[in-house]
């Protein structure tokens, strides 16, 4: 997403090279750089999806329409981008907010259709499309903090 763009022909070698692994037992194996960097993108993704759940959290307790909330997502992310430190950091930024952005705006076309298939639009508000969102961020959250070795703060590393 952030790094060079390959040439063609590399585009088309299928072949992997797997270079760290963090298992369920905690247990690590590989280039330990590869495994920092692993580490440092589990740290990262934890923090911006609960930056994210605070965000839209906040839209739903306090009422807050979509346009809003979705412009405050998409200022987060901006502002996390120009902090972060490293390319996996920016390529959870993205992809936090940006899935963040997408769920918010599915809710609500989805119940923008219903109300134009049962003719009514005139009565149709937005109430619950932050449902979904927290639903997912929640559930990705504990994901988070179930797995092992436990989230700590990691020396930024780019292999």
């Amino acid at each position: 997403m952030f790094g060079p763009k390959p040439a063609p022909e590399q585009l088309r070698d299928r072949s992997l090279l797997l270079k760290g692994a963090i298992f369920s037992d905690g247990s690590t194996w590989g280039d330990p750089a590869w495994v920092r960097v692993l580490i440092l993108r589990r740290a990262a993704a934890y923090r911006y999806e609960t930056e994210a759940l605070s965000i839209v959290m906040d839209a739903k307790v306090h009422s807050i329409d979509s346009n809003t909330l979705l412009e405050r997502l998409k200022v987060k992310e901006q502002k996390e981008l120009r902090d972060a430190k490293t390319t996996p950091e920016k390529q959870l930024a993205v992809s936090v907010f940006g899935e963040g952005m997408l769920l918010v705006k599915d809710a609500v076309s989805t119940r923008l259709n219903n109300a134009l298939a049962k003719g009514a639009i005139e009565g149709h508000n937005e109430a619950g499309f932050t449902d979904i969102a927290v639903t997912r961020l929640t559930f990705r959250l504990s994901q988070i903090e179930g797995a092992k070795p436990p989230i700590t703060p990691v020396n930024d590393v780019e292999p």
